[in-house]
């Protein structure tokens, strides 16, 4: 929802100049937080896997 929202709003202000140089800004947290919530699962696996080979 953030996503689309940053979206629109360059969509609508891209006029303003300055706003154009936030992007470069932006793009890489939008990056980050895609791949954190991607990610996650695979993280959360590996831990998991970790800990029953430490029970076991």
């Amino acid at each position: 929802m953030r996503t689309f929202c940053l979206t629109a709003l360059y969509f609508l202000l891209w006029d303003i100049v300055p706003l154009r140089f936030t992007l470069l800004l932006t793009v890489p947290f939008v990056a980050l937080h895609f791949f954190s919530l991607v990610g996650w699962r695979y993280f959360l696996d590996r831990k998991i896997q970790r800990m029953r080979e430490g029970i076991g």
